[in-house]
C-alpha cells in the first residue's frame, strides 16, 4: 500500500517500502557529508548480508550485494573457469538475463544447450535429464516462469544434478520473498530485491556448491580487497572448509 493507492504488480517492479526508504536518505545525507565510505557505513554492509544469509539459510560470507539479477547471472558466466566443450543447460523461454549470458559464452567454445518444452510444460528432472551429457556442466533455470508462474521441481533436479557433479544456477528474482523456493539447492542465486521484497536492484547471490573450488574473479579493486568475503565463496566439499571464488 502507497500514500496514493494499493499497489498489486509486485511481480514487475513494486514501489521501494518506508523502511528502506529510510535507510537509503540517511545513506544520502552520510554521503553529502563527506562520510560515504566510512566504517559505518561497511557496518550496515555487513549487517545486510548478516540479515540476507539468515533469510536465504546460509552464511553471510555466502552472500554478495551487487546490483541487477542479470548482473548476478553474468558474473556465474563470465566467471566460471569453463573450458572448450563444456556444455550449459539454459530455458530458451526464460527471460533474456538467463538465456543472453549462456547463449554468448559459445564465443569461448562452450557449447549452449536449451530445453526442449513447450510453453505450458513444466521443467521436470527428465527434461534436463534428456539434455545432460559427460559435458555439462552447469545448468541454469528461473524459481518461476516470468510470465507463466511455472516453478521447476527444484527438490528433485537439485539433488540428481549434485549427484552428477553439475552446478544449478538459479534467477530467483520471481520468488524472492513470496514463495518458499529450495535455496539450498542452487550452487549459484541471482535475485534483487526491487519486486517483492521492496527495495532496490540490491542483489543476493547465494553460493553453496559442494564441488565449485575456483571462480575466476570478475572484479578487483578495493572494496574486494578491503573486506574478506565481499566478492562470495563456496565450500570445498573435499576438505569441508570454504574457498574464494
Amino acid at each position: 500500500m502507497t500514500e496514493s493507492g494499493i499497489f498489486l504488480a509486485h511481480a514487475a517492479v513494486a514501489p521501494i517500502s518506508g523502511p528502506a526508504q529510510a535507510a537509503m536518505d540517511a545513506w544520502t545525507a552520510e554521503a553529502a557529508a563527506g562520510r560515504q565510505e566510512g566504517d559505518e557505513v561497511w557496518g550496515r554492509v555487513r549487517k545486510t548480508r548478516e540479515v540476507a544469509g539468515r533469510f536465504l539459510g546460509c552464511d553471510w560470507d555466502e552472500v554478495s550485494l551487487l546490483g541487477p539479477t542479470a548482473l548476478g547471472l553474468g558474473l556465474v558466466a563470465l566467471g566460471l573457469n569453463w573450458k572448450p566443450g563444456d556444455e550449459v543447460i539454459f530455458d530458451p523461454l526464460d527471460y533474456p538475463a538467463n538465456v543472453y549470458p549462456w547463449m554468448d559464452l559459445v564465443r569461448r567454445g562452450v557449447r549452449p544447450v536449451a530445453l526442449e518444452r513447450s510453453p505450458e510444460e513444466e521443467i521436470r528432472w527428465a527434461t534436463i535429464a534428456a539434455k545432460i551429457t559427460a559435458r555439462t556442466k552447469l545448468v541454469s533455470l528461473a524459481t518461476a516462469h516470468y510470465l507463466t508462474g511455472l516453478r521447476p521441481e527444484l527438490s528433485v533436479i537439485g539433488p540428481e544434478l549434485r549427484a552428477r557433479k553439475i552446478l544449478l544456477c538459479l534467477d530467483g528474482i520471481q520468488t524472492l520473498g513470496v514463495l518458499p523456493t529450495d535455496w539450498a539447492e542452487a550452487d549459484f542465486l541471482a535475485a534483487d530485491a526491487h519486486k517483492w521484497m521492496l527495495g532496490p536492484a540490491i542483489l543476493f547471490r547465494q553460493t553453496l556448491s559442494s564441488f565449485v573450488t575456483k571462480c575466476l574473479c570478475q572484479s578487483l579493486g578495493f572494496v574486494e580487497r578491503r573486506e574478506s568475503g565481499f566478492s562470495g565463496s563456496a565450500k570445498d566439499g573435499d576438505g569441508g572448509g570454504r574457498k574464494k571464488i
